[in-house]
């Protein structure tokens, strides 16, 4: 196992970032987030070339509300973030077409027009493809 530290990426390095390290920056985890703020600013300085894949930055948004969530207490104060948790356990959605059903669901909106085969596990959602 190659096990090194974060801080110690030479120069001129491709590195590709995970959702950990963006989750630890963000919420200025107090053991990992200086570390992480510091890899990015490299990659901000182009000291080392940074990637990250989509789907990392799917999971990143999906670990982001659900922090904002608990941080902040929204859960009890706001339908649509309750229901797209909700409905991403219920209908195996992912956190951004969970919260765009959510937003439906709260809005009493049946109708979707997409061209995304995702929705058809949501019963109560009418698909519209061009």
């Amino acid at each position: 196992m190659n096990l090194y530290k974060l801080s110690s990426i030479p120069s001129n390095e491709k590195v590709l970032f995970d959702t950990n390290i963006f989750v630890y920056s963000a919420l200025d985890h107090p053991e990992y987030g200086e570390s992480c703020m510091q890899a990015f600013q490299r990659v901000e300085s182009k000291e080392i070339k940074g990637y990250v894949p989509v789907i990392v930055l799917n999971e990143l948004l999906h670990r982001l509300m659900i922090a904002e969530v608990i941080k902040k207490e929204l859960a009890s104060r706001s339908n649509i973030f309750r229901e797209a948790i909700l409905i991403s356990r219920e209908y195996s959605l992912l956190s951004t077409d969970a919260y765009i059903a959510s937003f439906a669901k709260v809005h009493g909106i049946t109708n979707i027009a997409i061209n995304d085969g995702d929705f058809e596990r949501v019963e109560w959602l009418k698909i519209w493809k061009p």
